[in-house]
């Protein structure tokens, strides 16, 4: 027997939301936002998506909001043309139920980061061998469905260091300050605070797509 909420999905706005993303599909997206997508508007029109992007952003004073388009299975940035760039930093993030879960569950101290370019991390305590002897340790490991379980020390999509040591608090300043495009870019290093970039010395021209990104590694 259909209900009430049954027919709210013959709304096309209502039932996009539920539809996998498709190749070729342009999203706007709130940045550095969470872990979870959620899209504000999706589409094949470039031009209206990008039209959409601006006036959320001419509205907000508090959230930036960027398109992405879907390339094989992931989102990109865009050029100003509308075509796929390198690989976005918000990505629609698929969690293993074990570690989804397991936050629920009584007497277990865990928990689900998500770090500052929107990738979720799995927080709990485990046994790592130091100095020959087995110790206790608050671990980040991944929980995404395709790769889950493992054991990390930076984060896979931006490869920001993960930790709460005086060190890793000071990186983690070092990271708010610079702008979001150069993120794990290896061409950046910081030095008296200011941008010190071999390709873009003044800095970039653009604060969330630079073509001349590349990973650091």
């Amino acid at each position: 027997m259909d209900t009430q909420e049954d027919f709210v999905f013959l709304n096309d706005r209502v039932a996009e939301k539920f539809n996998p993303y498709q190749e070729g599909e342009y999203l706007v997206v709130q940045t550095r936002s969470g872990w979870r997508l959620h899209p504000l508007h999706r589409g094949f029109d470039y031009r209206a998506a990008n039209k959409f992007c601006e006036m959320e952003n001419l509205g907000s004073d508090y959230s930036h909001y960027s398109v992405r388009v879907v390339h094989q299975g992931k989102l990109h940035c865009v050029d100003w043309e509308g075509a796929a760039t390198k690989p976005s930093k918000e990505q629609d993030w698929k969690i293993h139920e074990e570690y989804y879960n397991a936050r629920y569950k009584d007497n277990l101290d865990c928990e689900i980061e998500t770090c500052d370019c929107s990738y979720p991390v799995f927080w709990n305590y485990g046994t790592r061998i130091l100095n020959g002897e087995a110790s206790e340790v608050w671990r980040p490991i991944t929980c995404l469905v395709e790769d889950h379980g493992r054991e990390i020390d930076n984060c896979p999509n931006c490869n920001t260091r993960l930790g709460n040591s005086p060190e890793d608090e000071e990186d983690e300043e070092y990271w708010d300050d610079m702008p979001p495009v150069c993120e794990g870019c290896r061409y950046y290093y910081s030095a008296d605070n200011s941008i010190v970039c071999a390709v873009h010395p003044q800095g970039p021209d653009d604060d969330y797509i630079c073509s001349d990104w590349e990973q650091y590694s």
